[in-house]
Order: structure tokens, then C-alpha cells, then sequence
């Protein structure tokens, strides 16, 4: 029985995997993108960067993908300066957005 619910936990995974983009997957319940003012970008698994022209504070926000989705947030920063965020090999980032702190 073990066995059969690691199988089924490898197949969310690589379901989430190959959701297209713009796609919601498990535990991501809202998509998000940069707001105007704001460029970001991943590598798809460990590393994402976002920086905004248009917003004093922020951070950047994703869905980070490893058995279970979850959002995860860099470091806070101010206008102009990137935000980055670093996460453990193994798991897939499925979405990136900002999250403005103050405007």
C-alpha cells in the first residue's frame, strides 16, 4: 500500500509538471503574473528573480511544485532592486508573480 501512494504521489507531480502555462494546479489556487512595472523570471526549478520599477516594497512570489505545491516568497527588497528566492532541487515552479508590500 505504501508503495501504491508514492505511485500516486510521483504522478501529481508529473501531472503538475506538464500542466501548461497559465494552467492552475493542486494547492495553486490563484495565477499570477508580474504586475505592469514589474519583470521577473525562473529557471523552472530553483531559482526565481522579479523586479519591479513601479512599486516601493516587494518580494517575489511562485508556486513551487515538490509533492505538494505551495507559494513561496524571496527576499524583500525596494524599487529597482531584484528580488530573488533559491529553492531545493527536485521540484518544479509552476508560476511567478510579485507581492507588493508597499506602493
Amino acid at each position: 500500500m505504501r508503495g501504491f501512494t508514492r505511485l500516486l504521489a510521483v504522478a501529481a507531480v508529473a501531472v503538475g509538471v506538464v500542466s501548461a502555462p497559465g494552467t492552475a494546479v493542486a494547492g495553486d489556487m490563484s495565477i499570477q503574473a508580474p504586475p505592469p512595472g514589474c519583470k521577473g523570471w525562473h529557471d523552472g526549478s530553483t531559482y526565481a528573480e522579479a523586479t519591479c520599477s513601479e512599486y516601493k516594497t516587494y518580494r517575489v512570489k511562485v508556486t513551487h511544485c515538490q509533492i505538494q505545491c505551495n507559494t513561496k516568497y524571496g527576499y524583500t527588497t525596494n524599487r529597482g532592486l531584484p528580488s530573488r528566492l533559491e529553492l531545493p532541487p527536485g521540484g518544479s515552479i509552476t508560476d511567478l508573480g510579485v507581492d507588493i508590500i508597499e506602493s
